[in-house]
């Protein structure tokens, strides 16, 4: 089947489909692709699936309300100048409730966010920068540590504090627990009460888009703890 059949698939279902969707997030670098790939193999219906990435894809920015990766937190100045242009908006919704109504999504919409350890994402969005040439080498790189950790902190308190006024909406996972055990998924689907169809499969993949087994790592972990 094509990329387009499947998304004018897609769009049939969300059109008929009034209840029972989940949509991911996570911050880049975090193994939101991972997550995707988990709640596909579970037969769930992932409601942020295409639009924000086809939006985002013609416009070369992802500052639409619905995009994995967007910038709900009140504090926009701490987005890194780095990738400030594509994530730039002026939302900062105080729930999970008016957050599902700026996405224009159902109601009952469950929210699943997915999480690496901060000294972890801090090395792996630095490499990813070297490789997008955000900065010129790896020590230019190595400056900007405390602006993409303060990213990190501002997009996960804004999701902490949404699980924490709506448990029933919103779950956070750890990637790391994930890929070596999936109860804590399941688990958390089931605390979201998601219909899951396929519980008896496993998280194997030969490989994740966006992070092929190959990829150059000029920064280490000892690099940024060593700041």
């Amino acid at each position: 089947m094509t990329k387009i059949l499947i998304i004018l698939k897609y769009r049939f279902k969300y059109f008929f489909k009034k209840k029972g969707f989940i949509a991911h997030h996570g911050i880049q670098r975090s193994g939101t692709n991972f997550l995707l790939l988990c709640l596909k193999k579970l037969n769930l219906d992932i409601i942020n699936e295409y639009d924000p990435i086809i939006k985002s894809y013609i416009f070369k920015k992802r500052n639409f309300t619905g995009h994995k990766h967007f910038r709900w937190y009140a504090n926009k100045e701490k987005i890194p100048k780095q990738i400030k242009a594509q994530y730039i908006n002026q939302i900062n919704p105080k729930n999970i409730h008016e957050l599902n109504l700026l996405c224009n999504y159902p109601k009952d919409t469950k929210h699943i966010v997915i999480q690496k350890d901060k000294n972890k994402h801090t090395v792996s969005i630095l490499n990813w920068g070297l490789r997008c040439n955000w900065f010129s080498d790896k020590s230019e790189a190595l400056k900007f540590v405390g602006d993409f950790r303060e990213d990190y902190d501002e997009y996960y308190n804004f999701w902490c504090n949404l699980s924490e006024q709506d448990p029933d909406f919103v779950k956070i996972v750890d990637i790391e627990n994930i890929q070596n055990s999936k109860n804590e998924l399941l688990s958390a689907l089931k605390l979201l009460k998601m219909d899951i169809k396929n519980e008896s499969c496993n998280f194997f993949f030969e490989e994740v888009p966006q992070s092929p087994k190959k990829r150059t790592k000029s920064i280490k972990l000892e690099d940024i703890l060593e700041l």
